[in-house]
């Protein structure tokens, strides 16, 4: 039913498999519901099928969590792409400045990571680290933007891998 999660979960930088997540889903919303059922029963209890009342509001009530908690990951890869593409542009023109005064473009990754551009400093930090712990920077750009939930940002990334392949400077 839901085939994109393991993508979602990992866009969102969830550390969970696909079935951890729904099971952990499932047993926050079934808590949820015993503890509803008898709330919602000690509410309804002067009315004669006050069971039945409290168990179809529970379900239906349970019913909207589960579907916000499988949309979750969905609303926070969204912010992350939020956060990514409010500073894409201007990382980009720090990029270009950085290079066309003479600086290696992994020295201007290495000064993007160490700047405050949000999300986008947090993913340069850990491509840096790759790079360091011996990962081609190639490799390590390619890793970058195959898990980047944003587009733009990942368009970027391919510009300058192919860049790099091409032996531009």
């Amino acid at each position: 039913t839901f085939k994109q999660l393991e993508k979602r979960l990992k866009q969102a930088e969830f550390k969970l498999t696909p079935k951890e997540y729904i099971a952990r889903s499932l047993t926050a919303t079934s808590f949820l519901f015993i503890v509803l059922a008898v709330l919602l029963s000690f509410a309804f209890i002067k009315s004669s099928n006050y069971i039945l009342i409290s168990l179809f509001l529970s379900f239906i009530l349970c019913s909207f969590a589960l579907v916000h908690q499988m949309n979750y990951p969905n609303l926070m890869t969204g912010k992350r792409i939020r956060d990514i593409d409010k500073n894409l542009l201007s990382t980009l023109k720090t990029i270009l400045i950085q290079i066309n005064s003479g600086v290696s473009l992994f020295d201007s990754l290495v000064y993007i990571a160490k700047s405050d551009y949000g999300e986008i400093s947090r993913l340069f930090d850990r491509m840096i680290k790759k790079v360091d712990t011996g990962t081609p920077q190639i490799n390590a750009l390619d890793d970058l933007a195959e898990d980047n939930p944003s587009p733009f940002f990942r368009k970027a990334i391919w510009q300058l891998i192919n860049g790099m392949k091409a032996g531009s400077d």
